[in-house]
């Protein structure tokens, strides 16, 4: 097997399919229709994370580029809800980015992972996002990623879905839920961090199950 040494740019044209390792030792794939600038941005440069269902993840994978879907829409909230119905059946991440300018894009990623900051950069600003939590990842709400991309970002509404929940970030902090008694469990023991962490960032997080309407 070829490794490659990360900074030849020479050697990484010449290789159709190509093998690397991650700085954790861990042997990932370079496509052979990607460019060693796009490669350098993706895997060294690395500045970027993105949206993940778990805490942690470093660089970003080579993944399918975001398609715009549609323009001015209309009703955002039945667009959205038309994603995520369908979302929640994926086994990678995704992502419906509803931009400031009226632009609908759909971003796609990895299992546990999907990246509209690195696919369509400062376009995300003031944004409205969805996205997917597969549920071979999901802990059930937002991880850490995704709460940083929010602040970042200034986004004016995240959520995620899985099979069993909803979840919503805004910028209203007195829009959130009440913490539960019942939070040693795979369901509540994220979610009950979340909330602890929206108060102390001021901002709102409410969670509900799919087969319920959200409550005000």
């Amino acid at each position: 097997m070829v490794f490659l040494c990360p900074y030849d740019e020479e050697y990484i044209k010449d290789i159709a399919q190509r093998a690397a390792r991650d700085e954790d030792g861990e042997v990932y794939y370079v496509p052979d229709d990607m460019t060693y600038q796009e490669w350098k941005k993706a895997f060294v440069d690395g500045d970027k994370k993105g949206l993940s269902a778990k805490i942690g993840g470093n660089g970003i994978p080579y993944h399918d580029e975001p398609v715009m879907l549609k323009k001015n829409i209309r009703n955002i909230n039945e667009e959205v809800s038309r994603y995520e119905e369908n979302a929640i059946k994926e086994v990678n991440e995704t992502a419906l980015v509803y931009t400031k300018n009226g632009e609908l894009y759909k971003c796609f990623g990895v299992e546990g992972r999907t990246f509209p900051d690195y696919d369509l950069d400062d376009k995300i600003e003031s944004a409205i996002i969805s996205h997917n939590h597969p549920i071979s990842v999901t802990e059930f709400s937002f991880s850490n990623d995704d709460i940083n991309l929010f602040e970042q970002y200034n986004l004016k509404m995240l959520r995620g879905c899985d099979e069993k929940y909803t979840y919503e970030l805004t910028r209203n902090a007195h829009e959130i839920d009440d913490l539960s008694d019942d939070w040693m469990n795979i369901d509540n023991f994220r979610h009950t961090q979340v909330i602890y962490i929206a108060k102390k960032h001021g901002i709102g997080y409410r969670r509900w199950k799919n087969d319920k309407k959200r409550s005000r």
